[in-house]
């Protein structure tokens, strides 16, 4: 969550607050959840069908895909040319929704 400065962080917040270069904003992370799956968890099932039995390249925090294609190579071929570092997305595969797994 990124929130208007009030200001500074007190000296033992738990919340990881930081303040931004031009001390106008703070940035908070939470340490007890991942950003990426909640994001990841909240995306409806429509927007994903496109690419069920695809491998994607989600944004850090879960809320975008940035490229798909048939392997990791092809996706990160597409970040690639698109301009982005593969190495700042999450990888992943998106399987049918009815797929049971045993």
């Amino acid at each position: 969550m990124i929130a208007p400065r009030a200001e500074p962080p007190a000296a033992g917040d738990k919340r990881n607050g930081t303040t931004s270069p031009d001390g106008k904003w703070l940035a908070y992370t939470k340490k007890d959840n991942n950003l990426y799956v909640e994001n990841r968890n909240k995306l409806p099932q429509e927007e994903l069908d496109p690419f069920v039995g695809k491998h994607v390249a989600f944004s850090m925090d879960g809320t975008r895909i940035l490229a798909s294609g048939d392997d990791s190579i092809e996706v990160e071929r597409k970040l690639v040319a698109a301009g982005f570092d593969p190495s700042q997305v999450i990888f992943s595969h998106i399987d049918p929704p009815d797929l049971v797994v045993l």
